[in-house]
């Protein structure tokens, strides 16, 4: 609660505007450490290639594109602990 009180003298936005920023980081951290824990990375890349391939049209590599995707999402669970 103190942090965000400092917050709210340091910035100066009210208490509901850091209550949903950290609502919304809080379930991020919880909706990508459900997909890695239900999911392969091989099924999670798959499904960022099948997204992205629109892209494809416009020249954007999307196997790489979506393998650093799914690198990415597999470390957000890993960096909050």
């Amino acid at each position: 609660m103190a942090l965000i009180i400092i917050i709210t003298l340091l910035v100066g936005v009210n208490y509901y505007t850091i209550l949903l920023i950290i609502l919304k980081i809080a379930l991020i951290v919880l909706y990508t450490s459900i997909l890695t824990f239900t999911s392969t990375p091989t099924e999670i890349t798959y499904g960022f290639q099948k997204v992205l391939s629109p892209l494809k049209l416009i020249g954007v590599p999307t196997s790489k594109l979506a393998l650093k995707m799914t690198m990415a999402i597999r470390y957000i669970p890993i960096m909050m602990e």
